[in-house]
């Protein structure tokens, strides 16, 4: 009997994208974007190296808590609708589309310097590369913070796709004759 409690309590959880640690917080592990929000992070490949990932967040969706623990680029190769990414601890802002608008909020948020910038020349670089009929990228750093959680305010899907480096060798390649 008490097994059976167990495994509906294990499964709950999972399927509230929730995992908690011996203190009763969610574990890094449970809180990693496949694990807490399956229905918006989807893996198209997957190898010892990368990681990529297909992001969906429908109309009126919002995402279940989580983080990602892997350096990345975002690849858009679509408009952006309006969206509010809201962190852990309450810490909120919302985007025009093409993720626009951030620049007017940024200081308010308590955001590392490099994560502002980077997101400062993507909400100038987005627009102009979709109007010419090209994708867009943005570099960032894993979550160092605190998870968060997107809503789609608007009309139609947010979707893009993230491009996750499991193991960067930076000048180490320098070293090897054979990768």
């Amino acid at each position: 009997m008490t097994i059976r409690v167990t495994q509906l309590l294990i499964a709950a959880a999972l399927v509230a994208g929730v995992g908690l640690s011996a203190q009763g917080k969610p574990s890094e592990a449970s809180m990693e974007a496949l694990v807490a929000a399956p229905r918006n992070h989807k893996v198209l490949y997957e190898d010892d190296h990368v990681r990529i990932i297909e992001v969906t967040v429908q109309p009126g969706e919002t995402e279940n808590l989580h983080s990602h623990h892997y350096p990345s680029v975002f690849i858009y190769d679509a408009t952006q609708p309006k969206l509010r990414n809201r962190l852990a601890d309450g810490t909120a802002w919302d985007y025009t589309r093409n993720l626009g608008g951030f620049s007017q909020q940024s200081e308010r948020l308590h955001l590392p310097p490099q994560v502002r910038a980077a997101m400062a020349r993507r909400e100038a670089d987005l627009p102009a590369a979709l109007a010419a009929g090209w994708p867009a990228a943005m570099a960032m750093g894993p979550d160092t913070g605190l998870p968060h959680q997107v809503t789609n305010l608007d009309t139609f899907p947010h979707h893009f796709y993230r491009f996750e480096f499991k193991r960067i060798e930076g000048t180490s390649i320098m070293k090897r004759t054979v990768y």
